[in-house]
């Protein structure tokens, strides 16, 4: 069996050919990867979960924690059993499926999604990292420029992903920005699967599949359903025949990859190049400078996969990279694929913290909310913290991320203390610098959750202006289009309503009955989707609509503290004792926003008391529910088994009690005279639901447009322009990637041949105090906002540059730290350890992003005017840039002591392992 550490002859541009192979796949996996997590929190929020922020911020970092987690495990799986290259196409396998998934809008679809690209993640990332390292000799000069190389190739994935994924998903529609993301992962599986030709081809017909499943075309519709189907299939298919083959050739000592499939291979990467490519070119906002940014990235797209098809051509991977470490010990490979689909029904669970099994939104939590609450209503800032630090760690993710990461530390202590003074000492640093590195991406993650609801709520996204609002245009009406990417002839040519009327009045009274309107509307299409289906009944649909009309009239208008007056002894509510019904009316807050009296300080047992009385109200209206649904002959299921009418009842219980939660997010918005991202969103959700889906339905123009009528607070504001949606600017630091990547590898170049190279213990250091000014620098931006709370797009894209700055002092030399510092029986484990590491950071992030929660769920959310929210965000943001500061000058002081552990001069392990 070939050795997996084996250094590559065959160069190019001075770096193994190889290299630039695994740069294309790694691309590939990021472009997919990011594309999804761009709209993922956005697509918790404001697509068919419904989550408020604390939920969504509790999946994500579930989500983000696992992904990282899993790398240790198939590390030590590849190193131990199958050998990186079998991990590698196992996990990409696995994560296409994910992405595949994601485009179903179901909510045990969506969580499966999840599960499988954490699985999947978890064999994918640690084995392509270290096949890097394989590349190069013991103690090569050039490793880290080929990191850093690689580092690029996950960037310009990274980059690309949320420009094209973020903008299609957000305007077009969350299925089609993740189908993109399949089509992504199944071209970087395609590329890297060589040599397996039939495996190949299949994959190509797979990724054809999912191209047509994003382009709904009306001459397909009757295949249309069934390319999912397609995909899947051939996806499985293609790689069980690469596993077959890649046995046969093993046993028959032949990996050499043959001209056919080199061929094939540089065939699909200009391929999947070129059709991205040209899809950032017909898919982007219309403002100039990002269209600039646009077709650049396209163009050094296409040039990258020239140069990987040149690499290829010339040698491409060595045949024997990445093999299993004995021929014994790949008899168990497929033990190993079947363990991996028994872990995905885990991690399922574990990702929604059990929620499709008890139904508690946002997943169960082992220690009792009696207990969290008591931490959460405190007085003290600390126990507030500490509360919402026991809460996430009690969810069943924490839970087994915390077992996890000790197993990880007793292992690697007991495999340390095995190890020779050279080694060991070296050891120390990786661990030392891993903990360093956890805090630096802790903070740096906020970019998938709070800084991404930031820019979203709170940025000035639009790009130009063609007019302001003028005193005397004070009564007048303007009709603007409310969708941004709709090109029909009928609102082509109008003004668009975008992100520059967040936080302003409308003149027009009829806005809050239309917000009301189209919330409903869209809201019960997410729960129930009934819409063109061939059972639908509009005299059930008139009876659900009557009885939430009839109990919301009886119980919307009361107040949580209406329900703590009603309460019994015995902690029920007293019906007689709550206030009678008031008419619902829209925009009736007469009182400007500086005049509204602040409400009293509660004190902890009040809080308590409104939370115990908000339990019990809720369980007062599902009752209710439940009455009515028993009491009426429309609603009541009779058909079916006993269990078939029962499980049919509580399904519709279920469905009305959501639409009552929707209810609560309508209050809100007919309060409201300014217009609100809730607002905006449910509109434009309405327009892309109603007016396009499955081409069945043809919206009126007024359906299309909103009617704005100015008012004196309007004056100041601009009109025209181009908005940029929320997920693009996540291609903000990865582009800086690109643009700098280079640059920091040439003065470290430098500077190393003048023997003034900062060590890897100072780059860390000034890594977090880079990320420090960046989170500072979005924290000055919320101090000077506006007088509605928008922040100037300036403060966004200079805080991302320091946190792009930082990243290139820590992330690229951490990961070649790993491999130059780790024994080699053990590099892959360790740097499964690193992405460990991350994981707890995702963890803690999530910790870090509940505090900028501005939103409730419960069928519908709202989110108040940016100058709501602004403060909320900006307070958060110092904290973090002063925790990251003050984390950088520690890791200075230590920076001599970690240094002298490195033992630079001394070459490979230094000492023999202890026996």
């Amino acid at each position: 069996m070939k050795d997996l550490n084996l250094p590559q002859k065959e160069l190019m541009f001075g770096h193994p050919t190889g290299l630039f192979t695994l740069f294309f796949a790694e691309l590939w996996e990021r472009f997919s990867y990011y594309g999804m997590r761009a709209l993922l929190v956005f697509y918790m929020i404001k697509g068919f979960m419904t989550y408020g922020d604390g939920d969504a911020y509790t999946i994500y970092g579930a989500y983000t924690a696992l992904v990282y987690m899993t790398p240790f495990f198939g590390g030590m799986i590849a190193d131990r059993l199958i050998g990186a290259r079998r991990a590698v196409i196992l996990g990409g396998l696995f994560m296409a499926g994910g992405h595949l998934t994601m485009t179903i809008e179901n909510k045990n679809a969506f969580f499966t999604a999840l599960a499988l690209l954490i699985v999947g993640n978890g064999f994918f990332k640690p084995n392509i990292s270290t096949m890097v390292g394989s590349l190069y000799p013991q103690g090569s000069p050039k490793r880290d420029g080929g990191f850093t190389i690689f580092y690029i190739g996950i960037n310009l994935g990274a980059a690309i992903a949320p420009l094209l994924c973020g903008y299609v998903g957000e305007t077009f529609g969350w299925h089609k920005g993740f189908g993109l993301a399949t089509i992504g992962m199944l071209t970087g599986l395609a590329v890297f699967i060589a040599p397996t030709i039939i495996s190949q081809l299949l994959l190509l017909v797979s990724c054809s599949c999912a191209t047509l499943n994003i382009l709904e075309l009306k001459e397909l519709e009757a295949i249309n359903p069934y390319l999912n189907w397609i995909v899947a299939a051939t996806l499985v298919v293609a790689g069980i025949l690469a596993f077959l083959s890649l046995g046969q050739r093993e046993k028959e000592g032949d990996l050499s990859i043959g001209f056919l499939s080199n061929s094939l291979t540089q065939i699909l990467i200009l391929a999947g190049a070129g059709g991205i490519a040209y899809a950032m070119c017909r898919f982007h906002p219309n403002d100039l400078p990002t269209t600039i940014v646009f077709y650049g990235m396209a163009a050094i797209l296409v040039a990258a996969a020239i140069l990987s098809c040149m690499a290829v051509f010339k040698a491409g991977l060595p045949a024997g990279a990445g093999m299993p470490p004995s021929q014994e010990a790949v008899k168990k490979e497929w033990w190993v694929y079947g363990g991996a689909l028994l872990a995905v029904p885990v991690f399922m669970l574990l990702v929604s913290g059990f929620e499709p099994l008890f139904g508690a939104k946002g997943g169960v939590q082992m220690i009792p909310d009696e207990t969290i609450k008591k931490f959460e209503f405190s007085d003290s800032a600390a126990m507030q913290i500490l509360g919402t630090v026991v809460k996430e760690s009690s969810r069943p993710a924490g839970l087994i991320l915390m077992v996890a990461g000790l197993v990880a530390l007793f292992y690697l202590v007991s495999q340390m203390f095995r190890l020779g003074k050279v080694p060991r000492q070296r050891m120390y640093v990786v661990m030392i610098l891993t903990f360093f590195s956890m805090l630096f991406w802790s903070f740096f993650e906020q970019a998938g959750s709070s800084v991404n609801n930031f820019t979203d709520r709170n940025v000035n996204r639009v790009n130009g202006s063609s007019s302001v609002v003028e005193k005397s245009n004070v009564g007048e009406t303007v009709t603007l289009a409310i969708s941004l990417g709709s090109e029909k002839a009928d609102v082509k040519d109008l003004p668009k309503l975008t992100q520059q009327f967040l936080g302003f009045e409308n003149g027009n009274p009829e806005m809050g009955q239309r917000l009301a309107k189209v919330a409903r509307l869209v809201e019960r299409h997410k729960i129930e989707k009934r819409k063109f289906t061939e059972t639908y009944d509009p005299a059930v649909d008139k009876a659900k609509d009557d009885l939430i009309a009839a109990i919301w009239k009886e119980t919307g208008h009361v107040t949580v503290a209406d329900v703590v007056q009603a309460l019994n002894d015995d902690g029920e509510i007293d019906p007689t004792k709550l206030p009678a019904p008031k008419p619902e009316t829209a925009g009736n807050g007469d009182k400007k926003e500086d005049e509204k009296e602040e409400e009293p300080k509660k004190t902890p047992e009040e809080k308590m008391t409104e939370w115990n009385a908000e339990k019990v109200w809720d369980k007062y209206v599902e009752q209710k529910v439940t009455d009515a649904v028993e009491a009426s002959s429309v609603l009541n299921p009779t058909s079916g088994s006993e269990d078939e009418i029962k499980a049919a009842k509580e399904k519709l219980v279920g469905q009305l009690v959501k639409r009552l939660g929707v209810e609560k997010t309508v209050k809100a918005m007919l309060k409201e005279k300014r217009l609100t991202m809730t607002g905006l969103t449910y509109l434009r959700d309405y327009v892309n639901t109603f007016d396009d889906e499955a081409k069945k339905q043809e919206l009126p123009l007024e359906e299309k447009t909103l009617d704005w009528t100015y008012t004196s607070q309007n004056v100041g504001m601009t009109i025209g322009g181009g908005e940029v949606q929320a997920s693009i600017y996540q291609a903000v630091n990865p582009i800086f990637i690109l643009i700098f990547g280079l640059i920091f590898t040439i003065i470290w170049g430098v500077m190393a041949s003048k023997g003034i190279e900062p060590s890897t213990p100072v780059k860390f250091a000034l890594g977090l105090v880079q990320l420090g000014m960046g989170f500072g620098c979005f924290f000055i931006g919320a101090t000077a906002a506006n007088e509605i709370g928008m922040v100037s797009l300036v403060w966004l894209v200079l805080g991302y540059l320091f946190q792009t700055t930082g990243e290139l002092c820590l992330s690229p030399v951490g990961l070649s730290m790993v491999t130059r510092l780790s024994p080699a029986r053990l590099v892959s484990t360790v740097m499964g350890t690193w992405f460990l590491a991350t994981a707890f950071s995702q963890f803690l992030a999530a910790i870090i992003a509940q505090f900028t929660g501005v939103t409730h769920g419960g069928g519908g959310s709202f989110i108040p005017a940016p100058a709501e929210t602004v403060d909320v965000y900006g307070n958060v943001f110092k904290l973090i840039a002063i925790s990251a500061i003050a984390s950088g000058v520690f890791c200075l002081i230590l920076s001599p002591i970690l240094k002298r552990w490195m033992h630079e001069d001394v070459e490979g392990d230094g000492e023999e392992p202890k026996k």
